[in-house]
């Protein structure tokens, strides 16, 4: 976990999936990341389940940004196809 002022960093975890589901599931949030709508339950627990896979492997890292204060999760970030 990476923590600043205001936000920390966490890995995404299976209790995120109804905020996952909310946010990328919105056509405005989603309409310029040339990804098909809408995404089930279960791609997106796939799609966690395989984000720590690429954690182990050191492939790739994604993290939920959160508010410190709160807990409340305000997006994401990642890095994808990483060459060790």
């Amino acid at each position: 976990m990476y923590k600043g002022k205001l936000v920390r960093f966490r890995t995404f975890e299976l209790s995120d999936l109804d905020d996952i589901l909310t946010a990328f599931n919105n056509y405005e949030m989603r309409r310029f990341l040339d990804l098909p709508l809408p995404f089930s339950t279960t791609q997106e627990e796939e799609w966690i389940r395989n984000s720590w896979i690429q954690r182990e492997q050191g492939t790739g890292y994604h993290f939920v940004i959160e508010e410190k204060n709160t807990s409340k999760v305000i997006g994401s970030v990642g890095l994808d196809q990483i060459t060790p």
